[in-house]
């Protein structure tokens, strides 16, 4: 039993330095979004204002609300882990609740991304000259 009680802290250990490089990513990647014109500020049809930058539906923002929100349901599952004491049915919870905080953040990280590609693609058009689509 002390064995798998070393192997789980270290299990969680390394969960929780990929949930930090997630959340960390994610935040980086909300920053980099708001700063990235979208197509609307390509083509001079609307400017971005400091009320956009402060609303919720702001990338920066909304990214670390996400960050908040993946650690938090990791952090739950740690501790739920960590309080499980002699019971399988606790320690499968908890694993199922940090295996979906990691998920989570990674499901987001990833969307983040294709939105930051396909936002520098779209830039690199618009300067290269060609149409963009409206849709």
């Amino acid at each position: 039993m002390e064995d798998f009680m070393i192997i789980l802290y270290v299990a969680i250990v390394v969960a929780s330095i990929i949930m930090g490089a997630l959340a960390l990513g994610l935040i980086e990647l909300g920053k980099l979004i708001d700063k990235t014109p979208d197509i609307q500020e390509l083509k001079k049809e609307r400017v971005r204002t400091d009320e956009d930058k402060q609303s919720l539906y702001s990338p920066k923002k909304s990214s670390r609300l996400l960050a908040i929100a993946f650690s938090l349901v990791f952090i739950v599952g740690v501790i739920i882990v960590l309080l499980a004491g002699g019971s399988k049915i606790l320690l499968i919870l908890g694993g199922v609740t940090m295996f979906a905080g990691l998920l989570f953040g990674t499901g987001a990280s990833m969307i983040g991304m294709v939105i930051y590609r396909t936002m520098q693609k779209n830039m690199n058009k618009f300067n290269a000259g060609e149409a963009i689509g409206n849709g």
